[in-house]
């Protein structure tokens, strides 16, 4: 009997880091370990999407926002990222070839099968919202694609390359080669986002992202967890190294600051206590 997750103290600090067993004695129990692991990060990766989209929303729906408001963009940017984390572990592709695997359709195997218990574990339905993000993905990935192709010779004399909208929005017409010339346009009070021809239903992906994270943390984590627990797991030995050396530290991080105010970006100086002095 033993749990398959247990928190290391860390020298003086109040914090634990988790330690989270992959297998236990002679390899049992790996995919069960491997099933909790990846609905932790969904837990996780939902939980920032649900926090950058609220932040999102918050600012945009104010009228005292900028239309080009670079925060806004900012979280609706690391939402999708999420978003697209979720999506591609539950519905992998292109998988690369694992170290363990002799070819590339052997991992792409084992990620369509652990992807499929994922889905099953959390009743995910065919239809859902995040499967969509598929859709948008590449288009925000290759922003730089896009404006390549409006400044190598579009009809259109003008664009708009990221607004919010109260609603309305200006729409260049097409041009022969199809291209819509909007690229990004968040309507908060809709709850959707245009990239181009291209539309995201934000309110129903934040819901979605809100059902995940509660099913997995009020029903598949510990249901997970409970059966673990007939398995006696293997943490294996473990060595506290330094990440960086600790007279590095200090000088790395008094010179960041002082690069910053000197380009007019002054950071915080608040915690500069907690960042350790050279000894």
């Amino acid at each position: 009997m033993g749990l398959i997750e247990v928190r290391a103290k860390v020298n003086d600090d109040a914090r634990n880091v988790p330690m989270h067993s992959l297998a236990g004695q002679n390899g049992a129990g790996r995919e069960l370990a491997a099933d909790r692991l990846f609905l932790k990060e969904i837990v996780r990766q939902s939980t920032v999407f649900n926090i950058a989209f609220e932040r999102a929303w918050l600012r945009a729906i104010n009228p005292a926002t900028p239309y080009q408001d670079v925060e806004v963009l900012a979280d609706i940017q690391s939402a999708l990222f999420a978003a697209i984390i979720t999506r591609r572990i539950l519905s992998p592709e292109g998988v690369k070839k694992h170290p363990r695997h002799d070819h590339r359709a052997d991992s792409q195997r084992w990620a369509d099968e652990r992807a499929a218990r994922l889905r099953e574990h959390l009743g995910i339905r065919q239809e859902s919202p995040i499967f969509a993000v598929t859709d948008v993905r590449n288009s925000y990935e290759h922003i730089d694609e896009r404006i390549d192709v409006l400044t190598t010779g579009a009809d259109a004399a003008s664009v708009t390359d990221w607004s919010i909208s109260d609603g309305t929005a200006f729409n260049t017409i097409r041009d022969e080669c199809g291209v819509h010339y909007r690229l990004r346009v968040f309507y908060p009070a809709g709850g959707v986002l245009f990239y181009d021809n291209q539309l995201i239903d934000l309110y129903h992906l934040d819901l979605e992202m809100l059902a995940l994270r509660t099913s997995a943390e009020s029903g598949a984590l510990p249901a997970l967890t409970s059966a673990g627990t007939s398995q006696d797991w293997l943490f294996g030995a473990t060595q506290m190294v330094h990440l960086m050396s600790p007279d590095r530290v200090r000088p790395r991080y008094e010179d960041w600051v002082r690069s910053r105010t000197g380009l007019g970006e002054p950071i915080s100086t608040d915690f500069h206590g907690a960042v350790p002095s050279t000894k």
